[in-house]
């Protein structure tokens, strides 16, 4: 079973300063696990405005940049949305409430629950 201890005391950080918040709440929190590399953990399924499920994928800036300039991707419109310029990792969160994970990262097949240990 994962637990939230074990992201904490790998590095992991998100878009809030409580790790909690940045899983539950938002729905992501990543690390960087080579260099312009990153693990996003990320939720999938929300109960009571809360995420449940989640599950992992591997980004790079690289992919990161190539996806900004994909036919598809309406940067202006996502800028828009954010109120301002995209910047990596941290607006990975605006594009995934934006386009949806199985946009992002694709389709979730080993989906995972994650425990809150800290409260």
């Amino acid at each position: 079973m994962e637990t939230l201890t074990k992201y904490i005391e790998e590095g992991y950080t998100g878009v809030d300063a409580s790790l909690d918040i940045s899983l539950y709440e938002y729905g992501l929190i990543w690390k960087e696990t080579s260099p312009k590399e990153y693990q996003f953990i990320y939720g999938i399924n929300s109960e009571d405005d809360e995420y449940t499920l989640f599950d992992c994928s591997y980004l790079s800036i690289k992919d990161w940049d190539n996806m900004l300039n994909e036919s598809w991707f309406d940067l202006k419109a996502v800028e828009s949305f954010s109120g301002g310029e995209l910047s990596f990792p941290y607006d990975v969160h605006t594009v995934l409430q934006y386009y949806g994970y199985e946009n992002i990262f694709g389709g979730s097949y080993y989906p995972s629950e994650i425990v809150n240990d800290t409260i």
